[in-house]
């Protein structure tokens, strides 16, 4: 299973996922809905990875069962140590934090 942000520019990456046949789990925008978990079989890949596509075509996720193998965000700039630098909003911290926990 990959967790990607919701953000725009994640959306082709997303869409690979899908179309690799994996599992995709993403947050709702601005966590207002919790996470949702995309099949390869919910629907068009192009159409599920999109914000809309994914709250009609996917379901709640259940994070008691989750395992995430790896996480996608978008980064402003990233530091020689790896270092994120994001928006600043500090969504992707508080989804790790959960995922994680």
């Amino acid at each position: 299973m990959i967790f990607v942000t919701p953000d725009s520019p994640q959306r082709p990456v997303r869409e690979t996922v899908l179309r690799d046949g994996k599992l995709l789990l993403m947050a709702s925008p601005r966590m207002k809905s919790g996470f949702i978990l995309i099949s390869p079989e919910d629907g068009d890949p192009r159409e599920a990875s999109t914000i809309k596509g994914a709250l009609m075509m996917g379901r709640s996720a259940d994070l008691t069962s989750v395992k995430v193998d790896l996480l996608v965000t978008g980064a402003v700039a990233v530091d020689r140590t790896g270092r994120r630098l994001g928006k600043g909003t500090g969504y992707f911290d508080t989804q790790n934090l959960i995922l994680v926990w």
